[in-house]
C-alpha cells in the first residue's frame, strides 16, 4: 500500500550510496503485499488517482521478480470460504448486473437496524462473555473488524458492558512541551486518539484485570 513514489526514493538514494547504476544499487529488496487487498491511500483521490499511485505503475516494476502466493493461511481451516476469497481475488467469482457480488446466506447477518443488528452481530461473534473471560485464548481468536477507529470503540464500550465485573478508569497523563500552554491544551490532548495509543479515558474491568494478573502470576512460577 506503498506510494511508488516513496518506493522511487528509496531507489535512487541507494544508488546514489552504492555509486551503483543498478535497481536499489544492486541490493536484494523483498515486498510483500496485495493489491486485491489494499491500495495506497490518496488523499481525496479518485480510482485512477489510486490505482497509477501503487507499485505496478512505477518504472521498476519490469525488473521485480514476482512470487505469487495463493494459499490462504488464515483461513485454511475453512477451504470453502478460502477459495471463494481467491475466486473474489482472481475475479472469477459470479457478478451480478451491478458488477458487485453477493455474498452467500451463510457468512452475512439479516439487517434490522443499526444497533440491533450491531448487538447480533456481537453476540454472533462473542456468544458466551463469560466463557472467554475464563479462556483468554478463545476470547483473543475473535476479532470484529471495522473501518474506522470511532467504530472499535463504540464495538468496545458495548463488550465492556456485557462482561461481568466492575468498571475501573484509568486516566492518561498528557503534557504540553511549554509547560506554560498545559492549561490551553490539555483538553485538547485529551481529545485526540492517535493510532496504537490508548484512548485518554480508559475503562477495564476488574473481573478481566485480576483474572490477566493470575495468568501472568502463573507463568512467572
Amino acid at each position: 500500500m506503498v506510494n511508488h513514489c516513496a518506493i522511487e526514493a528509496v531507489d535512487r538514494m541507494l544508488r546514489d550510496i552504492t555509486d551503483c547504476n543498478l535497481p536499489f544499487g544492486g541490493k536484494v529488496i523483498v515486498f510483500g503485499g496485495d493489491f486485491r487487498q489494499v491500495l495506497p491511500v490518496v488523499p481525496r483521490g479518485k480510482k485512477d488517482d489510486v490505482m497509477k499511485a501503487s507499485l505496478v505503475f512505477s518504472d521498476l516494476w519490469a525488473s521485480y521478480l514476482r512470487l505469487p502466493l495463493v494459499e490462504n493461511m488464515r483461513a485454511k481451516s475453512n477451504s470453502m470460504f478460502c477459495t471463494y476469497l481467491l475466486r473474489i481475488g482472481n475475479g472469477t467469482e459470479e457478478e451480478h448486473t451491478c458488477k458487485c457480488i453477493m455474498l452467500p446466506n451463510s457468512i452475512i447477518l439479516p439487517f434490522e437496524d443499526e444497533i440491533t443488528s450491531l448487538k447480533i452481530l456481537i453476540h454472533h461473534v462473542f456468544p458466551n462473555k463469560q466463557a472467554y473471560v475464563d479462556n483468554l485464548h478463545n476470547m483473543i481468536n475473535r476479532v470484529i473488524l471495522t473501518p474506522t477507529n470511532e467504530c472499535v470503540d463504540y464495538i468496545n464500550k458495548i463488550l465492556l458492558e456485557q462482561i461481568p465485573g466492575d468498571f475501573s478508569t484509568d486516566y492518561s497523563f498528557d503534557e504540553a512541551i511549554d509547560k506554560s500552554e498545559q492549561s490551553l491544551h490539555e483538553d485538547l490532548l485529551n481529545t485526540l486518539t492517535p493510532n496504537g495509543i490508548p484512548p485518554h479515558e480508559l475503562k477495564l474491568k476488574d473481573y478481566a484485570m485480576e483474572h490477566a494478573l493470575l495468568v501472568e502470576d502463573l507463568r512467572k512460577t
